[in-house]
């Protein structure tokens, strides 16, 4: 396409500001003294509004014309250049047609030429130049618009829209446009009218190739980790950013590796590189609490550092003498929730904790996890679980031992965990199945079994899902704990909801009592459970 009308005028429109400012010099340079004129020529050469209004309008439509050449944007200038002009043109003829009229006044003769006269002709004549060729202009090549609509768009069919239009060629590819659409003064404006008659249904709607497979940047382990913090930021956990560089000693503390240690450390407090988030988290648990701060809740998830080759990379160009997996460490201690007027205050413990780490797989799409009892140099012996995923273990987590409490001068009910993240992200689902609304109600049954204290729940869990062969238990919870009176010593009770449902039909009692019978027997035989009355 071309450039428009600006672009092939340039030359013409600088011409004509300086012919206006020129002219206008020419006019006051020749204008008859006061001793000159008689009273009729004062009255109608000096003070006909007509000469006044028609300078004006030159004056505007040089020093609007000249800002937009000068700019070349800013249409506003220009619109103010074309109104001038056709305002100087009307009065600019008004003096012309006026200067017989005076001169039969002052001289009794038609006419007696005078050099303001000749002024006022050149400018009706530059004004008039000036609107013809700013009311041409080109809207484009077929190609130019066919290439803006984005369809193909035939000659024929252009021509035919812009005589629409009532505008005329007038050669070489442009068309005159008339004086009362103003609002076309580029190519692009009469390609817009064209789209406008042809109809804008007639522009096909496509997905730019650009925006196919946006999606795919969001990796999985990028959608996982951030359904993971969204779990954790509900838990009222916030986020903590360690250096990778720690006291030797903190690491001595909660981890027995010995650490990478820095060759020139910025400081003695920095340096070794960490192989473990709990320094980090227990130090940060300690500043705060030195500060008022008492309900905390603080999770990390970075690297650490171990002194052991990488199992991906043990040689060959990519192998490196350290190992840099990620981990997530979680640490809390003071209230599970603020005291108010409803409750709170009671203080946290290992199950919030706990809890968290279910909601955080849960928000994964790791099902197959358990805790069992686990030792861990950090934890306290009597509340140390290891987390296993499909058999694996991945994690550690309970209270931090007395020892660790003290040297980071936090108080004994802190809880802490570290999860491997690595691990995790293998076991992930980024995208989860979803199910719709059961058509079938559910069968609710409560169980409640006698068994040795020593007999972990996760055991029962197992037992009880291992007798549902029909695949007709959808829920199965924790839901009593209890010991003491009239239970016998060395046993307690624990009790179970069960939801059961089946996907194709309603389940009779029958059904959901003989699955129960089956849980009785299994429990019976492999646990020793008695049912309780």
């Amino acid at each position: 396409m071309t450039s428009g009308w600006l672009g092939k005028s340039r030359p013409y429109l600088w011409g004509l500001a300086v012919a206006m400012l020129l002219c206008s010099f020419w006019g006051i340079a020749h204008a008859p003294t006061e001793a000159q004129m008689g009273t009729v020529q004062k009255i109608i050469y000096i003070h006909v509004p007509s000469a006044t209004a028609a300078y004006t309008a030159f004056f505007v439509t040089f020093v609007a014309s000249i800002v937009y050449l000068v700019s070349g944007k800013g249409r506003r200038w220009d619109q103010v250049a074309v109104s001038s002009c056709e305002i100087g043109m009307v009065f600019s003829a008004v003096v012309l047609v006026s200067g017989p009229l005076w001169a039969r006044s002052a001289w009794n003769t038609w006419w007696t030429w005078e050099p303001r006269l000749t002024s006022f002709l050149i400018m009706w004549i530059l004004y008039g130049g000036y609107f013809l060729i700013r009311s041409s202009v080109s809207p484009g090549s077929r190609r130019d618009v066919s290439a803006v609509l984005g369809v193909p768009v035939g000659d024929a069919e252009v021509d035919r829209w812009l005589r629409a239009l009532q505008l005329v060629p007038v050669g070489d590819g442009r068309w005159s446009v008339p004086s009362w659409r103003q609002d076309l003064t580029r190519e692009i404006d009469c390609i817009e009218e064209i789209a406008r008659l042809r109809g804008y249904d007639t522009i096909p709607v496509k997905l730019h190739p650009a925006g196919v497979g946006e999606t795919a940047a969001i990796t999985p382990q990028w959608r996982v980790t951030a359904q993971a913090r969204a779990a954790l930021s509900a838990h009222g956990f916030d986020e903590a950013l360690n250096y990778s560089f720690l006291a030797e000693k903190d690491l001595a503390a909660v981890s027995p590796q010995t650490p990478l240690r820095l060759a020139n450390p910025l400081t003695s407090e920095q340096g070794a590189m960490r192989t473990t988030l709990l320094a980090g988290l227990l130090r940060n648990l300690g500043y705060n609490l030195a500060r008022g701060v008492c309900d905390l809740k603080l999770y990390e998830l970075g690297r650490v550092y171990l002194p052991e080759a990488d199992a991906r990379h043990r040689s060959g160009e990519l192998a490196w003498p350290a190992h840099e997996p990620r981990r997530l460490g979680l640490a809390l201690t003071g209230s599970r929730r603020a005291k108010s007027w409803s409750g709170g205050g009671d203080a946290a413990d290992f199950y919030d904790l706990k809890g968290a780490v279910e909601d955080v797989l849960e928000a994964m799409g790791i099902a197959e996890a358990r805790f069992q009892p686990g030792a861990h140099p950090a934890l306290h012996p009597a509340s140390s679980s290891t987390l296993l995923v499909r058999g694996q273990p991945t994690g550690n987590l309970g209270q931090v031992d007395p020892r660790v409490a003290a040297h980071f001068e936090v108080p004994q009910e802190t809880f802490v965990a570290e999860l491997d993240w690595e691990v995790q992200l293998e076991h992930s689902l980024a995208l989860k199945r979803l199910r719709g609304v059961p058509k079938f109600p559910a069968v609710a049954r409560d169980l409640a079994f006698v068994v040795e204290a020593s007999v972990p729940a996760e055991r029962l869990l197992e037992e009880i899902r291992g007798a549902d062969s029909a695949k007709l238990l959808e829920h199965v919870t924790l839901f009593d704990v209890y010991r003491g009176p009239p239970v016998p010593e060395g046993r307690k009770s624990v009790a179970f909801g069960l939801s059961l449902r089946a996907a194709d039909r309603t389940l009779t009692d029958a059904e959901a009592d003989a699955l129960c019978a089956s849980i009785r027997d299994r429990l019976k035989a492999r646990v020793g459970a008695e049912i309780r009355a």
